[in-house]
């Protein structure tokens, strides 16, 4: 017995059925496995359409040209045709009708009369067409009404010439051949109800026929019919990177595209061109044909993308989140979609806080968008996949997504001037977030340093307190005085896991003392040379002499003072990482802008960092001089 049927594909992708043949009698059985590729539900197999005003027909044919035929007849002077998913339309200018058959021709209908229309184009809610002139010394217009051709109305006027109609997502675009006169012909864009027309390509010879899909418009330059003057044009949707693609054509008019071919009329030759999306390899595909005017193809079928995709927040402090990604999904298909539904699987720590695609159709060129934000609660590299699904038609498009928990980073400083003058505040280094003020009400606070749990500044003298170093948790607080005698004004602090540092300007000392108390050690003794900004390493304090220009370190178990660097103009802010040493010139008017670097074990200097505190690094990064301090940590509060 041998098993037989149809296979209907419920949706676009590949089906398998196995064909199996017994015998009655005998064991004995064969079997041949079948495959077949569905387009998906109301798509059908590709065609181009062309009139021909000559024999007053509506015709088609195979993608490749193959299998052409007259599928309307008895029209008078068809122009403009153009197709979606189900229906056929073109326009007869002479009896000035617009019309609607079947893709195959079938059960034609007058919509319009009295339109006189050139171009013609069709969305999934509306038709489109140009007059060229729509009365005795007036100027053409563009024109709309509903798929049946209800309300009919005028979008826009005092076109000139204009002549092939395209739309695309939420444009409309068409040709002004203008005078007929080389470099002057135009094209044009509007949004869908003809709002905001403008030119977006000028210096055009007779443009006609237009066509868009994907990113890409394409139009042909007719030349005025002279034969081998003609070229095919491509540019972006908003005109920008316009250039010939096809040339040396012979009077070009009507052009389709489908984003795999591009399809022309060359009117001298009586023939229909094909080529790829970037003019290579045109050639023929149907020859022997009539007065050739407008064409049109099968849109292809819808296609979604993410963009961008993929997408990496990079590096998130654990407890903060990200600013919101915004995922732009759009329909670079010939065909909308079918409601959206969007999803966002993988790490919790991926969510979604805006969408506007959920639940609408997308129209062929249109976009709607989703937005998603990271917030990590552990330190891991989290991934997620935000996914958007037609059903019918069945179209997918995925973003994959990664982000990186770490250890948050803050930014803390000390204000001595304007509003915040006396206070102590901290940032996200992500810069989302608004500061925190940690610490208010300190005198002229100076320097700034955190470890793993406080933050550690200088004050002066008042009529009430003494100078001192203070000190604070990360999460703000009450302040105390970690260090308050001896000093006179400090400038610049600086910490390791169980030392505080100072330098005071005032007495020209760069101390030292134990976190948990004890004796102070004075590092560095010179009344004249103002040390201002500190900073430490494993084996070295280096601190900045405003007071006589000079860079210098010296060892933590003590030792000689080692001067780096001298002939700066008042350094001030001092920071050092594995590799060099860093400081902020405030007397040559460059302040941030003046941030130089050098290897600490080697001479020379070079100018290193933008304006601004070049946020980065682990310990202080500069102060400007008498009103901000400025450092960083790898630390949450």
């Amino acid at each position: 017995m041998l098993g037989h049927g149809t296979v209907h594909p419920a949706g676009s992708g590949t089906v398998t059925a196995t064909l199996t043949a017994a015998g009655k009698k005998k064991t004995v059985t064969a079997a041949d496995v079948l495959t077949g590729t569905g387009k998906g539900l109301g798509q059908v197999l590709g065609n181009i359409y062309w009139a021909d005003a000559g024999d007053g027909t509506v015709n088609s044919a195979a993608l490749d040209g193959s299998n052409p035929q007259a599928i309307v007849n008895g029209q008078d002077d068809p122009i403009g045709v153009a197709v979606n998913n189900g229906h056929l339309y073109w326009a007869s200018s002479s009896n000035g009708t617009i019309n609607e058959a079947g893709l195959d021709g079938s059960n034609p209908q007058t919509l319009l009369s009295g339109q006189g229309a050139a171009g013609l184009a069709v969305d999934g809610s509306h038709i489109y067409w140009s007059i060229e002139f729509s009365g005795a010394g007036t100027l053409g217009t563009i024109w709309e009404a509903g798929l049946d051709g209800s309300n009919p109305h005028m979008i826009v006027t005092g076109q000139s010439d204009p002549y092939g109609v395209a739309v695309y997502g939420s444009h409309l675009y068409w040709t002004s051949a203008g005078t007929g006169v080389a470099g002057v012909g135009t094209i044009w864009e509007a949004g869908l109800d003809g709002s905001s027309p403008h030119a977006i390509v000028t210096g055009q010879d007779m443009p006609l026929g237009i066509a868009a899909v994907g990113s890409h418009l394409y139009w042909t330059n007719n030349a005025q019919n002279t034969a081998g003057a003609g070229s095919v044009w491509a540019a972006g949707l908003d005109g920008t990177s316009a250039h010939a693609i096809v040339t040396g054509q012979n009077a070009p008019l009507g052009v389709a595209a489908d984003g795999s071919h591009l399809y022309w009329a060359n009117v001298l030759d009586q023939a229909i061109e094909q080529a790829n999306p970037d003019g290579s390899s045109p050639h023929a595909i149907v020859t022997g044909l009539g007065d050739l005017k407008l064409m049109a193809v099968t849109p292809p079928p819808a296609a979604l993308a993410f963009i961008p995709s993929p997408f990496d927040f990079g590096q998130v402090g654990t407890g903060q989140t990200s600013s919101p990604q915004t995922f732009t999904l759009a329909n670079t298909g010939g065909q909308a979609t079918g409601a959206l539904t969007d999803t966002l699987t993988g790490a919790a720590a991926f969510t979604v806080t805006g969408d506007t695609c959920t639940g609408i159709s997308l129209v062929a060129g249109g976009t709607c968008t989703v937005a998603v934000r990271f917030a990590p609660a552990s330190v891991a590299t989290d991934t997620a996949t935000l996914t958007a699904v037609s059903a019918d038609p069945a179209v997918t498009a995925t973003a994959a997504l990664t982000g990186t928990g770490v250890r948050p980073r803050f930014l803390y400083w000390t204000d001595q001037i304007g509003t915040a003058s006396g206070t102590v505040s901290v940032i996200p280094l992500t810069g989302v977030g608004t500061p925190t003020t940690l610490v208010t009400g300190q005198a002229s606070p100076a320097g700034v340093a955190v470890d793993a749990s406080h933050i550690y500044w200088g004050t002066v003298a008042t009529r009430v307190a003494p100078a001192m170093i203070a000190e604070a948790p990360l999460t703000g607080g009450r302040p105390t005085a970690l260090v308050r005698t001896g000093l006179d004004t400090p400038s610049g602090v600086a910490v390791d896991a169980s030392h505080i540092y100072w330098a005071d300007s005032g007495s020209g000392t760069v101390s030292e003392r134990s976190l948990t108390g004890g004796i102070t050690i004075a590092l560095y003794v010179s009344k004249f040379a103002a040390p201002s900004g500190v900073a430490v390493d494993s084996g070295h304090v280096y601190w900045a002499n405003s007071g006589n220009g000079t860079i210098n370190e010296t060892p933590l178990t003590g030792g000689p003072v080692t001067t780096l660097f001298s002939g700066q103009a008042q350094p001030w802010g001092v920071a050092v990482d594995s590799g060099h040493v860093y400081w902020t010139n405030s007397g040559d008017g460059t302040g941030w802008r003046s941030v130089r670097k050098t290897v600490t074990d080697g001479p020379g200097y070079e100018a290193a960092m933008p304006s601004g505190p070049g946020l980065g690094g682990d310990r202080v990064l500069g102060c400007v001089p008498c009103c901000r301090s400025v450092v960083s940590l790898d630390h949450l509060p």
